[in-house]
């Protein structure tokens, strides 16, 4: 613990494929999951005191899946993992294998499954607004519920537009099936394994595009 006056400079490495980082921003904590108890730590951010880490004994439920970036609430900015000291941000966007299909889909493809995506099972038009222009967009995607929530497996990686503009805003709309439904809470989540994912969905998401993350959300109360 650094009990002086000078700011602590801390720099960590991991071997890990993908780093275990979750925020939770309602007890402004952030943890950092090494996969071993004993390493394990949650840090908190004392505005007063500076920057403080402690032991965390949290439930592996709690690290089953990584949350490395949850939408802002309406009107509110996107957080970003603190990374103390070594950079103000830790960006948590990532980049598939298929990424450079995006621009021949976005022109050639789209255009035409957009018509079909609004009824087809799996599929759905998803409306959002720019976070920068304002302008409302309609992009087709696979969807897919499970309970309560709507997954979206980021077949590009998370780099792309309506995944920022999602989390930037909060929420967004789909139309699937005839039905229109709001959705809020975005949580961006890093997860190799795509756990909710359906077999053949997982097994095309990972081992063709290399898909690591997928977008999770709530529909919004009626």
């Amino acid at each position: 613990m650094n009990r002086s006056d000078v700011p602590a400079r801390t720099l960590m490495f991991s071997c890990a494929r993908v780093p275990a980082i979750s925020v939770y921003p309602d007890s402004a904590k952030i943890g950092v999951w090494s996969g071993n108890d004993a390493d394990d730590l949650v840090f908190t951010r004392d505005p007063c005191r500076g920057r403080t880490a402690r032991r965390a004994g949290t439930r592996r439920a709690d690290r089953d899946a990584t949350t490395r970036h949850v939408g802002a609430p309406s009107g509110a900015g996107s957080p970003l993992v603190s990374s103390w000291h070594v950079s103000d941000e830790i960006e948590p966007f990532g980049r598939t294998r298929m990424w450079r299909l995006r621009p021949f889909v976005n022109r050639y493809v789209n255009p035409v499954t957009r018509p079909l995506a609004t009824r087809l099972p799996s599929f759905a038009v998803l409306t959002h607004r720019g976070r920068k222009s304002g302008r409302t967009y309609r992009t087709p995607i696979n969807v897919f519920r499970r309970g309560d929530h709507y997954f979206f497996y980021l077949t590009y990686g998370s780099d792309v537009q309506w995944v920022r503009n999602v989390l930037a805003t909060g929420s967004c709309s789909i139309e699937t099936r005839g039905l229109v439904i709001e959705l809020v809470q975005p949580e961006l989540i890093t997860d190799p394994e795509l756990r909710p994912a359906p077999a053949h969905v997982r097994f095309v998401e990972r081992r063709v595009a290399g898909v690591d993350q997928y977008l999770r959300m709530r529909a919004a109360p009626a």
